[in-house]
Formats: C-alpha cells, structure tokens, sequence
C-alpha cells in the first residue's frame, strides 16, 4: 500500500489458520484478552492494482471478513472460552452504514467479538465532519456525536451496542491535547451511556498521570 506495508489476502485460509495459531498462543502463555486489528481488506494505496490470489470475488468483503472473525473465535474459545477475543475497527463506521469498502461491519462484527473496538480519534476525522472545521480541536462533541450516531445505526439493525469500547486519543494530532482534553473524551463515553469504558492510546505508550487524576 502507500505506506510500503504487505497484505495477506483475507480470503486465505491458510493465512486465517495461521493467525489462529498465534491467537491461541497467546492464550496458552496467559494473556486474557486477544485484541485483533487491521482485520480488514486495504484501503490505501493503488487498490486497483491489488491481486488476491485467493479472493475469487464471488462472496462479499463484508461476508469474508466475518468468516474470518467466526472461524477465530471457534477456534480460539474452543480450548479457551475463557479467554475475551476484540477487535479494533474505523471510527467512521459508525457514522455510515455500509463497510467503508473494507469489509468490516460494525454492527456484524459486534455480535460475533467479545467487544469492538472503535478508533474514534477526534484527529482522524475530516474536516466538515459534525459541522467542525478542525474536529481534532473539538474532542467532547466528536466522540459523543459518533457514538450516538453509531446507536442510532445499531438500533436499526436492531442489534446490541452494550459491547462498544472505543478508542480515545492522547497524542498531539490536529490540536495539542492537554490532559483536559483528553478527559473530555472520557466524559463523552460516560455521557453516551457506554458503561465499559475506554481504552486509550499515545503510540509513545506515555501517559500522563493527570489524565487519570479527578478533582
């Protein structure tokens, strides 16, 4: 893709068996929880010229991308159910209602993971978005907005949204973030109803205590 990175074909089952083999792993030396990322089909890059020596195209990104997640999952719970298998997704799936072209289905894959995992990073959304000219500047509103739309996407699927954890941003992008507003976002999951939290993230892997700290 544009960032020099190689992708193994979805639809390989060779590849699927393979990444079962680590998942399970990791399992078995004690970790708790397996969070898979990047389960989804390129979206950069010249994608015109991509060929998947497996992918036929007669069955849909979408279809292949929760076969892949089930076929996980029943391996992996078989001979550790209790083990909780997650998955990080776009935040802007939950703003549409289609798969982004990417293959991932917000609302299919929350019935099949333990949790789903959107990246709602008020950095990565364009500007325009929820009427702000810099949405990295407006971190409350960007994350409540988003997670609101995505209930209103998952209750006309009449699906569950009680197993969305979402990302949160703590790193310079698009604005200086202070620890307040870092809190902000925090605030906008509670505010949302989401009653199991957050997960945050400094690719740095350097948090600031204040962050944590609450008058």
């Amino acid at each position: 893709d544009s960032g020099g990175r190689y992708w193994l074909d979805p639809a390989s089952q060779q590849a699927w068996q393979i990444i079962l083999e680590e998942v399970k792993e990791a399992a078995k030396i004690g970790f708790g929880e397996i969070n898979l990322d990047y389960i989804r089909f390129p979206s950069d890059g010249k994608l015109n010229n991509v060929i998947y020596p497996v992918w036929d195209k007669k069955i849909s990104r979408v279809e292949i991308i929760n076969n892949f997640a089930r076929f996980i999952k029943e391996g992996l719970k078989k001979d550790y159910p209790e083990v909780k298998l997650t998955a990080d997704v776009f935040g802007y799936l939950l703003l549409r209602d289609d798969d982004l072209g990417i293959g991932q289905s917000v609302v299919e894959l929350a019935k099949i993971f333990d949790f789903i995992y959107p990246m709602v990073y008020p950095s990565h959304y364009d500007s325009g978005n929820f009427n702000f000219e810099n949405p990295a500047a407006h971190p409350y509103e960007v994350v409540f907005q988003s997670l609101e739309k995505g209930k209103e996407i998952f209750e006309k699927h009449q699906a569950s949204f009680s197993n969305i954890r979402p990302w949160i941003q703590d790193f310079d992008l698009g604005a200086i973030y202070t620890p307040e507003m870092v809190q902000l976002q925090m605030k906008a999951v509670y505010d949302a109803g989401l009653k199991y939290g957050w997960l945050i993230w400094n690719p740095n892997n350097k948090y600031r205590k204040e962050i944590f700290i609450h008058s």
